[in-house]
């Protein structure tokens, strides 16, 4: 769970850090050829390509059964000396290691807390310094007048935000300067902004670590402000003037808060930017909107770049859900040649294990059709491939008597010793089922009397099983006899 968290983690902060990247390079051009607004309309690639990185990445479909690369399975069996039989599946690649996994959640979910605890810390204290609000109303705007001078006008608030002015507003502000201030603070409200800045808060907060996003939220609400300013002189071109006072009248805010859009500012930067873009020519309305439509293509393009870069996830899907492949199988169970011979020519899977079946082999030998495990085997199909609970083809076929099919996949170099985990060997479940002459072919051609395998079962303490064993458990004397011929001593 932790590793997950830390790997989760590491996309997102890439993807973030990309997307603000992208805009930082391209907010300057974006201002000159389409505007204040068109500039702050790219700050929405940031929270696409997060969004982007938290989605599950491309699916690539695999037929079930095959050996998927993320794991290696190791698996040893024993001999009548009794070492145990072990199975084990490791994962051949891990995204972080797990001793570092919980401490570095835990590390990032302290600066998660801490950093959201400064932020509202903040804000409680700047609106503790407005003092009680009073509702009032000012050049036809609804407003709440602050109990103090000099603090504000700011909007607050998140869910439902407010517009406060200073005590000393109406002195300090001549009315053209007041109507073109609260133009301003409204722009804030109609356009949602206090919900955009508890977004960055959000992803600042998740990213405190991260330097470049701390540095980018200074440039997202000065791009704020200078589409605010935009727009409201795009209403009042002629009052550039006026507005550039009513700036200069209040150069000393708050800095940036979380809960507020502030008239004034710390920042003699963004004074000055804002006072520049006063003198700047605005574009034309076709110019902004096809900027618009150009900042959302940038945007959806650089969304799917991201989510097509991530690695693709194996989903192991049932044969019945993939398609032409897997008609092997099928063909294979039907005892249809001429079907099987054709799947094979289209680039079949000849070595595909369907859990509950086993390969297309260990279905023909199982069911003893010599002519299907030939076309099988001189097709290139792997003799020995095992699928554990579904056996091999030499001992499937061993368990169901089928002599003629053991005697081929023998001539054919198969294993007669090979061990499948849950399967066992090809001599344990022949003298299991009580089939002699299975038993003598593959005791002829070499078959250990002695290989016995140790198996655990729920509910039962471990215990080997041998082809003697396996022999006289089931009643099978005249396998027994055989096997006592051959030098089997339990």
């Amino acid at each position: 769970m932790a590793s997950d968290l830390v790997v989760l983690l590491f996309k997102a902060t890439a993807a973030v850090s990309a997307g603000l990247l992208i805009i930082l390079a391209l907010r300057g051009p974006a201002t000159r050829w389409l505007g204040a607004q068109g500039a702050y309309a790219l700050w929405l690639m940031a929270p696409l390509l997060l969004t982007v990185a938290l989605l599950p990445g491309p699916v690539r479909v695999a037929e079930a059964g095959i050996p998927h690369p993320a794991l290696v399975a190791i698996s040893t069996v024993t001999d009548m000396a009794g070492s145990k039989a072990v199975a084990a599946a490791t994962p051949a690649w891990s995204p972080s290691p797990a001793d570092l996994a919980l401490p570095l959640g835990f590390v990032w979910g302290i600066g998660v807390v801490v950093s959201l605890a400064t932020a509202f810390r903040r804000q409680r204290a700047f609106e503790a310094a407005l003092g009680a609000l009073t509702p009032c109303e000012s050049e036809g705007v609804a407003v709440h007048r602050a109990a103090h001078p000099d603090i504000g006008p700011a909007m607050i608030g998140f869910l439902r935000p407010r517009i406060v002015v200073p005590a000393n507003f109406a002195e300090l502000y001549a009315p053209d300067e007041r109507r073109l201030v609260l133009a301003h603070e409204q722009v804030h409200l109609h356009r949602g902004d206090p919900l955009a800045n508890l977004m960055a808060l959000l992803v600042r907060s998740a990213f405190w670590f991260n330097p470049l996003v701390h540095w980018s939220e200074a440039r997202f609400r000065m791009d704020q402000e200078l589409a605010c300013d935009a727009v409201v002189l795009g209403r009042a071109p002629s009052d550039r003037r006026r507005y550039a006072e009513a700036l200069l009248k209040a150069q000393f805010g708050t800095g940036w808060l979380v809960g507020t859009c502030s008239w004034p500012t710390r920042d003699a930067s963004l004074l000055k930017a804002r006072v520049a873009s006063l003198t700047r020519v605005q574009p034309s309305t076709r110019r902004r909107r096809m900027g618009l439509v150009v900042v959302a293509l940038v945007a959806s393009c650089g969304g799917y770049a991201a989510w097509a870069a991530q690695p693709a996830r194996t989903v192991i899907a049932p044969r019945h859900l993939i398609g032409p492949k897997t008609s092997l199988l099928r063909a294979v169970s039907r005892g249809d040649l001429a079907q099987a011979r054709a799947v094979i020519q289209g680039g079949a899977n000849l070595n595909l294990v369907e859990r509950g079946e086993g390969t297309p082999l260990i279905v023909a030998a199982r069911a003893g059709d010599l002519a299907m495990v030939r076309l099988l085997v001189e097709s290139g199909a792997a003799i020995d491939q095992s699928a554990p609970g579904d056996a091999n083809p030499l001992i499937a076929s061993s368990r169901q008597g089928r002599l003629e099919t053991v005697r081929y996949l023998i001539g054919k170099g198969a294993d007669v010793n090979k061990v499948v985990p849950l399967d066992e060997t090809a001599l344990i479940n022949a003298a299991s089922a009580g089939k002699l002459e299975v038993v003598e072919e593959l005791l002829a051609h070499g078959a250990d009397p002695n290989l016995a395998v140790m198996v655990e079962e729920q509910g039962r303490r471990p215990f080997q099983r041998s082809p003697l064993s396996e022999a006289g458990r089931h009643g099978h004397a005249d396998i027994v006899q055989l096997l006592r011929a051959h030098g089997a001593i339990a």
